[in-house]
């Protein structure tokens, strides 16, 4: 859509953003891939929704951490790194970043929800996500270009994870309440942390 509407170097400077997006996952996606793990070789349902609750909220802080990081560099660093056509990529990084951020957390549930053999529920909720992109995707970057379709990306993304979210609260019967961080929530993760070094 970008390519038809804008051009191609729309799509190469979009694309350079939307890496940075996925480097950011990586901290999440590590941290999914151990409970992906755990739970699919534990009969204990009750003790994987708790490690997914905890591990959600710590993803997602982690997510926000490394998030804040690239925000904080200069936008002329994107332009000498990538060349000076590149220099709007943080603006594309800073109208992704409500997406990012909510991905951090609901990577982790999606990955309970597969890890408990329930991929219909992934499978649902990214193909309502695929519909919003698509359509917001004509509307917006039409008018708005790259913004447009990172304002899309992340449209989609809160869509997805607030959909997410709700499905696993009603099956786990957590409130959501529950998805703030406690001190025990600090206590886990200082736990996790000190046992790793």
């Amino acid at each position: 859509v970008l390519n038809y509407y804008i051009g191609a170097d729309s799509v190469g400077i979009y694309s350079v953003g939307v890496t940075l997006a996925e480097a950011v996952w990586l901290v999440s996606g590590s941290i999914a891939m151990v409970q992906y793990s755990n739970i699919a070789n534990t009969g204990d349902l009750s003790s994987s929704r708790e490690i997914t609750l905890r591990l959600s909220k710590f993803s997602f802080v982690a997510t926000i951490l490394v998030l804040l990081v690239i925000l904080s560099l200069p936008s002329t660093l994107f332009g000498i790194i990538f060349g000076k056509d590149f220099s709007t990529v943080k603006e594309i990084v800073i109208y992704l970043s409500a997406g990012i951020a909510i991905f951090g957390l609901t990577v982790i549930i999606s990955h309970y929800f597969a890890g408990i053999g329930k991929y219909a529920v992934n499978t649902i909720t990214a193909f309502i996500g695929l519909i919003v992109t698509v359509v917001l995707n004509f509307l917006l970057i039409p008018k708005y270009g790259c913004n447009g379709a990172a304002i899309s990306a992340t449209i989609s993304y809160l869509v997805t994870g607030f959909l997410l979210v709700a499905i696993f609260l009603k099956e786990t019967n957590y409130s959501a309440c529950d998805m703030l961080i406690n001190k025990k929530d600090i206590v886990f993760a200082m736990n996790k942390l000190r046992w790793h070094k």
